[in-house]
């Protein structure tokens, strides 16, 4: 009874066609992330390249997320999820040619990195907010946890699928199957019926409308802890998965081969833990909002004091758990209070969230050439416990809220 009410959100046609699509887009995003990183490498041979490459689709995230939040907040949602992922499925076939005809360079990946990141800053809240106007208010907890639990599975299968047919294909198959992918997304997409009422013609300035965002967030006390909360997490937990190929060779005397079964590890985890709130319903949401905190937390912990590679494996996908509850809890708690005319520029907020978390990978990295990498785990991960306690004891409200 438990797992039918976790899928229950997927009996509504309109949410599972939108369920399929963003996860073969998705997928096809992972995928590109790992053939792409492969290109890059073999045309330059140089890391800082590879970083720049890394960093180009990261940044329109940090500067465009509040434009799209703006913009999925005047126009039609729909519209715009479906402009993403042709932005997607067209830049495989760029790169695809480009490799084939032996013309591609890596200014070329750079700059489909960057059409990419400014795909997802503008398409992304509208595909957020697009789900409470589908599945309805009662709803919306059931249906961020399955996207999240897509998304999660989409993390842990793009990678190994996009590395598996770049050593058989080459890069320019795999850049072919992401097309075809695409392709496959908008065609679930545009089966999507608008729903009813649409999006309200704005005529304020767009400057306008982010401000108005920012201080509907400033006055609203739910939503901005519930931001900060997740900031802080998210800024002390995220550098593990950038300072996981460390912790493999130097820590657990392993090959970089065995880093993909720590983040496969880590990906199952977040998929479990997402299904697991989509079961669970409303109750007690607040506090296991707080307690996934602390899980990460001491999951982070608990690695920095390993040198064991499969309790690594097992804790890594604790340590997804922990991080899929705050990241689903986070999202589906803010839309549930938010009115719909706010939901674009609040899910832009929230993907700023998880692009500023990206930021604390460079003091984490210093660290550890000082600390060594297990000293800096272990002070991030009591960091984390901290600011979760703290606000566990602190804002009883949250922690009571259903």
């Amino acid at each position: 009874m438990a797992w039918r009410h976790a899928l229950g959100s997927l009996a509504n046609r309109d949410f599972a066609l939108l369920w399929m699509g963003t996860n073969f887009a998705v997928t096809a995003g992972q995928m590109n992330q790992v053939a792409r990183g492969f290109l890059v490498y073999q045309l330059t041979e140089s890391p800082q390249l590879l970083s720049a490459v890394v960093v180009a689709e990261v940044v329109p995230l940090l500067a465009l997320s509040l434009l799209g939040g703006a913009i999925a907040d005047r126009l039609d949602r729909k519209a715009l999820v479906i402009l993403g992922q042709v932005a997607l499925g067209l830049n495989g076939v760029f790169i695809a040619v480009a490799v084939a005809t032996d013309t591609i360079t890596w200014w070329h990946l750079l700059a489909t990195a960057l059409v990419q990141g400014v795909a997802w800053a503008l398409t992304i809240p509208a595909r957020h907010a697009l789900v409470p106007q589908i599945v309805g208010q009662g709803m919306i907890g059931n249906a961020v946890a399955l996207a999240g639990a897509g998304m999660s599975g989409a993390i842990l299968i793009g990678p190994v699928v996009g590395g598996s047919l770049y050593g058989w294909f080459g890069p320019e198959g795999v850049y072919y199957v992401i097309a075809g992918m695409s392709v496959i997304a908008v065609t679930f997409t545009t089966l999507v019926r608008r729903p009813a009422g649409g999006t309200a013609s704005v005529k304020t300035p767009m400057l306008s409308e982010i401000a108005s965002g920012l201080a509907y967030i400033w006055h609203d006390r739910l939503v901005l802890v519930i931001l900060l909360v997740a900031l802080a997490v998210s800024l002390l937990t995220t550098p593990l998965r950038a300072l996981l190929p460390v912790l493999v060779v130097d820590v657990l005397g392993r090959d970089a081969q065995s880093l993909g079964l720590l983040v496969s590890a880590a990906g199952g985890g977040a998929l479990a833990g997402s299904l697991a709130i989509a079961s669970f319903g409303r109750k007690g949401r607040g506090l296991m909002f707080l307690l996934a905190g602390v899980v990460s937390g001491v999951a982070l912990l608990i690695v920095a004091m390993l040198t064991s590679y499969v309790a690594a494996v097992a804790v890594l996908a604790i340590f997804g758990l922990g991080e899929a509850g705050q990241r689903v809890l986070t999202q589906a708690l803010i839309m549930e209070r938010a009115e719909d005319r706010f939901r674009g520029r609040l899910m832009s907020v929230n993907e700023m969230r998880l692009g500023i978390a990206f930021l604390g990978v460079l003091p984490a990295g210093l660290a550890a050439d000082k600390l060594g990498i297990e000293g800096t785990l272990a002070v991030l991960g009591v960091a984390a416990i901290a600011a979760s306690v703290l606000a566990l004891f602190t804002q009883g409200w949250l922690r009571r809220l259903q």
